[in-house]
């Protein structure tokens, strides 16, 4: 934190914003310099060249200037705002100084969660995950099911042939009485090991169940429940059971835990109306809340953490909130590794390191052959078993990842990018 008097930060915005015009004017006289030295005569253009660089040299000048004077300020807006309040209050004799918030940089919340912390929640209680689009819902579900090591069964009308490889996936195609017959087959799973766990002749209890979790995932549960309800009715006559989904979630959530069955549900939508939760007697804490992307920097608003939300703002791939906990996972690239049972990640982030895995390795090799010239993820896709069904999206993120570890670069951006060996 970095403390001044109101007049102190009421001159420093003044100064950084005469210090940005000056850095436009100036780079703008650069360009326009540089343009006539090209259209002048032999004779004027070395005069004018040489007035370009002075120029250029003085704008960088300005432009340091500027920078340092931000970083000394911070969020620009929030200061202006602040400074200007308080250069108020001063002047009526309500106040004399004001604090100004520095950099996050190097700050970590307290109680940061990672992804195994993650997996050990999920073994008491069920999950939530909450994001937009493109936020890595499914990517993170994956490598979550794959370190609860259970038997897995996905619920997924849009799934195709790339999605949730090496999983048993139910309802593809829009087959929405295929998802209610799997869910009437758990209820009564759900029943039976009930009923096995309390007999009179096991020793065991609920202890008969471990190593036999039975993993129900969701996508886009709130259209899912609405689809399913429309067309099944609740097994059970009683209660405030909308439908055969209503009551597979109900009754599963709050009591499927101890016979081992777990569900992870998956959604674009916040608010418990979506959800069918409204009203539920606190179903909401049968689960626990993973939101990632915009839905975790509100829910911190929410909790009035500035200094948290800025965290969560300056990597919003890797950061999320769990219920109301920061929690941190591994880069995307290596989330799809897990999910493809492919690497065993660590307890910890996974550090930058020369260590390839098997999708790496692949690449690394095609590059040796290759020296200078740029893979696309088409080329892969079309030529490598290995990369045959794996979505292009995902290939780019390996790219990425590799080019942070040191090896290769990345050419182009979006759909375009691609990945080189450096001759």
């Amino acid at each position: 934190m970095k403390e001044l008097h109101p007049s102190q930060v009421y001159n420093y915005v003044v100064d950084y914003a005469v210090l940005k015009i000056t850095t436009t004017v100036i780079m703008s006289a650069t360009v326009s310099l540089a343009v006539l030295s090209i259209a002048a005569t032999p004779k004027d253009k070395p005069l004018l060249s040489a007035g370009t660089c002075g120029l250029s040299f003085l704008g960088e000048i300005s432009k340091k200037r500027e920078r340092s004077k931000k970083l000394t300020l911070g969020d620009i807006e929030e200061t202006s705002h602040l400074g200007f309040k308080q250069l108020v209050a001063s002047l009526t004799q309500i106040g004399s100084k004001i604090t100004i918030q520095e950099s996050i940089e190097g700050w970590q919340p307290e109680g940061l969660l990672d992804i195994n912390d993650l997996a050990a929640m999920l073994n008491r209680l069920h999950g939530r995950i909450i994001g937009g689009s493109g936020t890595g819902k499914s990517v993170l579900a994956k490598g979550l099911v794959r370190l609860l090591q259970g038997q897995v069964k996905i619920y997924d009308v849009e799934a195709t042939k790339r999605d949730w490889q090496g999983f048993e996936v139910v309802g593809k195609g829009e087959n929405w009485d295929a998802i209610a017959k799997s869910m009437m087959s758990d209820l009564k799973m759900f029943c039976d090991r009930i009923s096995n766990a309390t007999a009179d002749d096991n020793d065991a209890g609920w202890d008969l169940f471990k190593g036999q979790t039975c993993i129900k995932v969701v996508e886009e549960y709130p259209d899912c429940k609405d689809e399913v309800n429309s067309r099944c009715e609740p097994i059970t006559k009683k209660g405030d059971y909308k439908g055969l989904a209503d009551e597979w979630c109900q009754r599963l959530a709050r009591r499927g835990r101890k016979p081992g069955l777990l569900l992870l549900l998956i959604s674009q939508y916040d608010n418990v109306s979506a959800w069918g939760f409204e009203g539920k007697g606190n179903l909401t804490h049968c689960f626990h809340a993973i939101r990632l992307g915009k839905f975790a920097v509100d829910h911190a608003s929410k909790l009035n953490d500035s200094k948290l939300v800025k965290w969560l703002q300056a990597d919003l791939e890797r950061r999320c909130m769990v219920d109301n906990e920061p929690c941190e996972l591994p880069s995307r690239a290596n989330l799809i590794m897990m999910g493809s049972g492919i690497t065993q990640l660590e307890p910890a982030p996974v550090p930058k390191s020369l260590e390839l895995n098997e999708y790496e390795q692949c690449i690394l090799d095609w590059g040796k052959r290759h020296l200078g010239e740029t893979l696309k993820a088409r080329n892969l896709l079309q030529s490598s078993r290995l990369f045959q069904n794996m979505p292009p999206e995902d290939v780019r993120i390996i790219f990425s990842a590799m080019a942070d570890k040191g090896i290769g670069e990345v050419v182009d951006k979006g759909d375009k990018l691609g990945w080189k060996l450096k001759s």
